[in-house]
């Protein structure tokens, strides 16, 4: 039995199978299921709505990996991809981006070094974390507030040195 049929037949069995699809992480594959279940399902039944929600939550995992895929070419889209990495969690693939756009770019040192800063913090790595946001607030004294707000540095909060700096005017 296709997926047309089914979604004539059970479409909440049917929109199970793209749930199972989605939460394997099978993006393309689930949007396809949903976009046939929502051109089944009429618009004011209740399904509709979640099968609509779901199709837009998979077009946008679809865009994010394949814009985590992309090879970046500017320093811009370097420093992105290292920025997308580590909103990601992936702290390895962030930093060798970031450290990739200030061998292409000095002109976006300070916001680099504040990136890489807030990569150590969320790892724990108070010492690096503290040298870099030193050289950013150094070379762009804004990255000091922005610091004092950023939830990437709550894991610095109780450091002296931390609060000193933010404190500090030079």
């Amino acid at each position: 039995m296709g997926v047309q049929n089914s979604t004539q037949d059970d479409p909440f069995a049917c929109f199970e199978q793209a749930l199972e699809l989605y939460y394997r992480q099978e993006y393309q594959a689930a949007a396809q299921v949903f976009s046939t279940l929502e051109a089944a399902v009429a618009p004011e039944e209740p399904l509709a709505e979640r099968i609509r929600v779901y199709r837009r939550i998979c077009a946008r995992r679809i865009q994010a990996e394949e814009a985590a895929n992309h090879e970046p070419k500017t320093p811009e889209e370097w420093y992105d991809q290292g920025v997308y990495w580590m909103n990601c969690g992936d702290h390895q693939r962030a930093m060798e981006s970031l450290l990739q756009t200030l061998e292409k770019a000095d002109s976006l040192a300070p916001s680099v070094y504040y990136a890489l800063a807030a990569v150590h913090a969320q790892r724990g790595e108070w010492e690096p974390a503290l040298k870099y946001l030193r050289q950013a607030i150094g070379m762009a004294p804004e990255h000091r507030i922005m610091a004092s707000n950023d939830p990437d540095f709550d894991s610095l909060r109780e450091i002296a040195e931390f609060t000193a700096l933010l404190k500090s005017e030079t």
